[in-house]
């Protein structure tokens, strides 16, 4: 998975509509038009081929790149799902740190989101 993918995965198992920008036409100067919308409205609009492609811009937390927005997602997380904590700092967090032979207490954003979504079983291989 990307980093976008990711980050969109884990704000949309936390509930959060994520948004996008979508192309929506070029202006009178030539300048690219886009609307920030969830990605379910962009889906609709491309689906019924009245706006352009989704462009690739995750716009909300980014989990894989900030320790604070992903400390928060595993708190809610373990709040609403106590065996949570059991998966993740028991088997997830030490397997994805194992990988690059450092200790889960030194995860990395990156590595504590792709634990995350695998212990919530949201996790895609390519």
């Amino acid at each position: 998975m990307t980093n976008e993918q990711i980050n969109i995965a884990i704000a949309e198992h936390l509930g959060a509509k994520p948004f996008v920008y979508q192309f929506t036409g070029i202006d009178e100067d030539g300048e690219y038009l886009s609307e920030h919308r969830t990605i379910e409205g962009a889906r609709a609009a491309r689906d019924s081929e009245m706006d352009g492609p989704i462009l690739p811009k995750y716009c909300g937390p980014n989990y894989c790149g900030d320790l604070n927005a992903m400390h928060s997602a595993e708190i809610r997380e373990g709040a609403r799902n106590p065996d949570f904590w059991t998966q993740y700092l028991d088997s997830k967090l030490p397997e994805i740190c194992e990988e690059q032979d450092a200790p889960p207490e030194c995860a990395t954003a990156l590595q504590r989101a792709k634990a995350f979504l695998k212990a919530v079983g949201k996790w895609q291989s390519r």
